[in-house]
């Protein structure tokens, strides 16, 4: 099935933004879960390699969350503050 004009067009105007968007937001929700990792290995001597697999296990659920904020900031961007009318 092939990609769509449309649809190629859109990905060229949003992906910068876009992908800056999954980056920020991925980056912003895992804050809490880094604090929770670093203290699992310095404080009870879990192996870092334990905690960086745990990091990745939970990386879907934090671009489940990413992903949409940052169409949503992609395409409000874009827009630029043009008004239609």
């Amino acid at each position: 099935m092939a990609i769509g004009l449309l649809d190629r067009y859109l990905w060229r105007q949003l992906r910068g933004l876009f992908l800056f968007g999954v980056s920020i937001f991925t980056v912003l929700l895992m804050f809490n879960h880094l604090f929770l990792l670093a203290r699992l290995v310095f404080q009870r001597g879990a192996p870092l390699g334990t905690a960086i697999e745990l990091l990745m296990y939970r990386l879907p659920y934090f671009l489940a969350f990413s992903f949409p904020m940052a169409t949503l900031l992609a395409v409000l961007m874009r827009r630029g503050g043009r008004t239609s009318g």
